[in-house]
């Protein structure tokens, strides 16, 4: 083999080695940075609505209570229309599947606004069985919402009870938390429930 091939076959291989480098160093770049801004301690997928989608938060209603919702402009909006027969649980927003670890600090979070004066009982509960209540506002309190006024709370609690695999984040809308008028909208936003035991990146 003369010089000249040998020289093209050299060149030929360094040029294949050396495009893979490149591209696998801005790969890595972008995964470091990007888990960089992961919290791994956040146990709600969809915090803010900035991609206009409620999943997996649902809004689920007994009848005869009536509402609708609707995510627009990165927040969420649950419309009341009309009262349930049985409780405050006939119209829930929740959001299922998660986990607390027992003996584990979790911090809750979240704003919601009403368009008339009413209430909502929020709560972190077992979706199922015995319904155990791990948190809830100030020991069983309803929220009282004053119309046009945001209200965030902020508060954290320690799970006692043994881990579970199947809790929800839920807000109880109806029964003794309706407003004296229908229509009325409701407004979440920054919804949030972080496990303060897992490292934060």
């Amino acid at each position: 083999m003369n010089k000249k091939k040998i020289m093209a076959y050299a060149t030929a291989f360094v040029t294949l080695l050396s495009v893979p480098t490149v591209v696998t160093s801005v790969v890595a770049t972008e995964s470091v940075s990007a888990f960089t801004r992961i919290n791994l301690g956040e146990l709600i997928r969809n915090n803010t609505f900035d991609y206009n989608v409620a999943t997996p938060w649902q809004l689920t209603k007994i009848s005869p209570a009536e509402a609708s919702i609707e995510v627009k402009d990165g927040k969420c909006y649950v419309t009341i229309l009309k009262n349930g027969e049985d409780g405050r649980w006939d119209i829930q927003l929740r959001h299922r599947g998660i986990v607390l670890d027992q003996g584990h600090k979790y911090r809750v979070r979240f704003t919601v606004t009403a368009d008339k004066d009413c209430y909502i009982y929020p709560k972190i509960a077992d979706q199922g069985g015995s319904f155990n209540e791990y948190w809830n506002y100030n020991t069983y309190q309803k929220i009282q919402l004053n119309a046009g006024v945001p209200t965030t709370i902020d508060q954290i609690f320690q799970m006692n009870n043994a881990t579970t695999r199947s809790a929800e984040f839920v807000f109880d809308l109806a029964g003794d938390c309706q407003a004296a008028t229908f229509p009325y909208k409701l407004t979440f936003d920054d919804i949030y429930l972080t496990d303060l035991n897992h490292i934060q990146y």
